[in-house]
């Protein structure tokens, strides 16, 4: 067989699995259209579709959150991670229809606090040092 031929079935399953990934994104789109539509749009700092069939959704509260999180009833992967200026956000992320959603919401769950310690001082100067705590298992 050719080299020709082999880059052809490449090019072939490559355009398959790309089509597949559109289907995806496709099926899903009017789904959370309509998510959206029940969130502010004051709420709703950013919403894209990646050609990676990826949705980023960035809310500010977990109630705009609920609406999203309508699109999957199983688990939603979660990491809570530092922004600028100290502010901490919540990142979710789950695999809808092979569509990976993530949302980023700028409210911690209830189970979560913020708590400040301070460091020991070693190489660096003593400071503050912020962290998030959460009981797990109490947010849903």
């Amino acid at each position: 067989m050719s080299n020709y031929i082999l880059d052809i079935k490449w090019e072939e399953s490559l355009i398959r699995a790309e089509t597949v990934k559109m289907e995806a994104m496709i099926a899903i789109l009017p789904r959370l259209a309509k998510a959206m539509a029940n969130i502010p749009a004051e709420n709703v700092r950013y919403c894209y579709c990646c050609a990676l069939a990826q949705v980023i959704v960035n809310v500010k509260t977990r109630d705009d959150f609920a609406h999203i999180r309508a699109l999957y009833a199983g688990v939603w992967k979660k990491c809570i991670r530092e922004e600028a200026e100290g502010e901490v956000a919540v990142d979710y992320t789950a695999l809808v229809s092979g569509v990976l959603i993530v949302a980023n919401v700028s409210e911690l769950p209830p189970s979560c606090k913020i708590v400040e310690e301070e460091v020991p001082e070693c190489v660096v100067p003593a400071h503050i040092k912020r962290r998030v705590v959460c009981n797990e298992g109490v947010e849903k």
